[in-house]
């Protein structure tokens, strides 16, 4: 039923006759019941118990969006390329233990649907905005769904490890996709007011910490994961994470970064150096993104954006809280960073948003610290299609 329909009263909105003018009126007929039409009759014994709440009913439209997860969420590569239709049957097959997995993959496929609007769906499936709020409410259910039934279960539980994993996964790339969404324009500030460049790191803070937790939740049973059906979609990142791992020789992208971070005090005439614990933080962040641009490197040109979301996972958590205190050095490991993203701007999570966070940190660094961020100007200028 959906949530918008209204249960119709039993009294008649028509005034009735003086009783002694009143006709006798047949006793209304009634209905039978769901269990007596069906001959429903659950075994006891079994133990069964629905698992998700009465409320967590499916409409028309959602149809329309698991329709558009397998028509056009696949080519555009929203998981693993050729893997969706896995992830969807396993939301299906456990949708009664786990209904929070199919919620959640109709919340992202609901916003990715608003992303690509343009391709005439918004007759069917309603416009962007609206898709956004569909998103947003299908994501609630979500979250409250996995709270309540894992709530007591170890994080190394393997019967519900797989769509635990997916949740996790789905749940992390609609809130990055969400926060890049928010903050793809960054215009100048005005009257002294905070520009959208400190509302977007506020918020790209908050997505690294939801994204480390993810991953105490996922860590448990990683091992255990490969070992599942969820291999072939998790053997392509796996496998380049390895190579990125074991290098002998690493990629240089990053070098200049550390060179800042461990120049002398006072060497780069632009503030107080850094305190020891952060310059660590940074150091160890740039060794995961090093990490992540030789995974990229590794990768095919349409799995390229497993190792910009490989980053957001393993970026160590203490950098989020440098990155925070908006630290120049902070800020220029971010647009380092977003030239991941620039190189993955054929994602649809991603498209322009790196080349606008790089100008925008540019701008609100000034000319001070342009030396140091010549290098990911130059890849924006320079690799465009």
């Amino acid at each position: 039923m959906s949530p918008h329909s209204q249960t119709l009263s039993r009294s008649s909105s028509v005034s009735a006759p003086p009783d002694h003018h009143r006709p006798p009126v047949a006793p209304a007929p009634t209905l039978p019941s769901f269990t007596e039409s069906f001959n429903v009759n659950y075994d006891h014994d079994v133990g069964y118990r629905p698992s998700a709440p009465l409320g967590s009913l499916y409409t028309a439209q959602h149809l329309i969006i698991l329709h558009h997860t397998f028509t056009s969420v696949e080519r555009d590569s929203i998981v693993a390329r050729d893997q969706m239709q896995g992830v969807v049957e396993i939301a299906i097959r456990d949708a009664v233990e786990a209904p929070y997995l199919i919620d959640q993959l109709l919340a992202l496929s609901a916003l990715h649907l608003a992303a690509r609007i343009d391709s005439g769906d918004s007759r069917k499936a309603g416009n962007p905005a609206a898709l956004r709020h569909q998103a947003t409410e299908l994501q609630t259910r979500a979250v409250s769904s996995f709270t309540r039934l894992t709530a007591d279960l170890p994080t190394e539980d393997k019967a519900t490890c797989v769509p635990r994993f997916l949740f996790t996964s789905l749940l992390s790339l609609q809130v990055l996709a969400e926060t890049l969404h928010q903050h793809r324009q960054f215009p100048n500030a005005d009257n002294g007011r905070p520009t959208p460049l400190h509302d977007f790191i506020k918020r790209m803070v908050d997505c690294m910490r939801l994204h480390r937790s993810m991953l105490s939740l996922i860590r448990p049973t990683w091992n255990y994961l490969l070992q599942t059906e969820l291999f072939p979609l998790l053997r392509t990142s796996h496998d380049a994470a390895n190579e990125a791992e074991i290098k002998v020789s690493q990629g240089t992208e990053c070098r200049h970064l550390e060179q800042l971070i461990r120049a002398p005090p006072d060497s780069t005439g632009a503030g107080p150096p850094l305190d020891p614990a952060s310059a660590s933080a940074c150091l160890s962040c740039i060794d995961r993104l090093q990490w992540a641009f030789d995974m990229q490197n590794s990768l095919p040109d349409q799995d390229v954006p497993h190792a910009a979301c490989s980053f957001i996972i393993m970026n160590p958590s203490e950098f989020a809280d440098v990155l925070q205190t908006l630290r120049p050095e902070a800020l220029i490991i971010l647009a380092y960073f977003s030239v991941l993203l620039h190189r993955c701007r054929k994602f649809w999570v991603f498209e322009n948003v790196g080349a606008n966070i790089i100008r925008a940190i540019v701008g609100h660094l000034g000319p001070r610290w342009r030396d140091a961020l010549a290098w990911p100007l130059r890849v924006i200028e320079t690799e465009n299609d």
